[in-house]
């Protein structure tokens, strides 16, 4: 795997994490965060 693929698939598991602490603490995910992770699954 390149390393650009390496380190969008890090900062995939890193939103992903902060939305799933987001949902513990009953906070609605911003569309900022879910606009991003879009984006990066598209770039993948």
């Amino acid at each position: 795997m390149s390393q650009s693929k390496t380190i969008l698939l890090l900062a995939l598991l890193l939103a992903l994490a902060m939305l799933a602490g987001h949902r513990q603490e009953n906070k609605p995910a911003s569309a900022g965060q879910t606009r991003l992770i879009k984006n990066i699954i598209r770039i993948l």
